[in-house]
């Protein structure tokens, strides 16, 4: 069995705020597994932009994903 989690990591992935706030809630996870979810697309995106050269797309793409999630948590 997977953790649920994994399938909401597209909101900070591809989402904006409003998008990914109305995602979130349709989904209606427990506090917890949006947590694991923030946790994991953090994860992703920290691989991301530090195995890829500085100023690439990818590189870029973490970097956004990264400041996505940390904007995100200080709403919290």
């Amino acid at each position: 069995m997977s953790d649920p989690s994994s399938g909401l990591v597209v909101a900070w992935n591809y989402f904006d705020d409003d998008s990914r706030k109305i995602f979130l809630k349709l989904m209606n996870f427990d506090e917890n597994t949006v947590n694991r979810a923030r946790g994991w697309a953090l994860w992703k995106a920290l691989i991301t932009y530090a195995w890829n050269e500085k100023g690439s797309e990818a590189s870029n793409w973490g970097k956004h994903v990264m400041d996505t999630i940390v904007r995100d948590y200080k709403r919290l």
